[in-house]
């Protein structure tokens, strides 16, 4: 994140600073998943695109390894033999810039921060979804729950296009849902 090239800790960024950065044309464009999925499609026809949300990976690793292979025409026979342990494992560690161990886990956005963001946010959210045929309002609500404090629970991701329908239905059938 810019604060790297900054030079800043967290602690040391105003709430301002963040909003400055959040609003600047670069970062808008970067986190308009939305326009980046059209530009995607406007070249590829949607169908050989498999949109992959982290959400899923973190709740049901299996079920998107299988979707991904439906997705190739592989056969996903191998990854059911794969042992639950080594699916749960982090293989690449969240590292914050100047710490020498992996972070824990992401932070919880400030609460002083939390209005903007899902103002900002909100809409490309909406947009996203209504593009993945997915609700993804728990990505506001999760920062709603911040306004009240830091979370406890855990970030979870969401695989998204054919391949996310494909794993909702898997989980469906396995009376999983999200």
């Amino acid at each position: 994140m810019a604060l790297g090239r900054a030079q800043l800790h967290p602690h040391e960024a105003s709430d301002q600073w963040f909003l400055d950065h959040f609003r600047s044309a670069a970062s808008r464009e970067r986190g308009d998943y939305a326009e980046c999925l059209e530009r995607w499609w406007s070249v590829f026809p949607r169908e050989q695109l498999l949109v992959l949300l982290h959400d899923d990976i973190a709740e049901a690793p299996l079920l998107v390894l299988e979707a991904l292979a439906s997705h190739l025409h592989v056969d996903a026979a191998d990854f059911a033999r794969l042992p639950a342990d080594d699916l749960a494992q982090v293989v690449v560690p969240a590292v914050a810039p100047g710490d020498a161990a992996p972070a824990a886990g992401p932070k919880p956005a400030r609460p002083s921060l939390v209005p903007a963001l899902c103002e900002q946010y909100g809409p490309q959210i909406e947009r996203l979804g209504r593009l993945l045929g997915r609700d993804l309002g728990f990505w506001t609500e999760r920062f709603a729950a911040n306004r009240r404090g830091p979370s406890q629970e855990r970030v979870e991701v969401r695989v998204g296009g054919a391949g996310m329908r494909k794993v909702g239905d898997l989980m469906a059938a396995q009376g999983r849902s999200r």
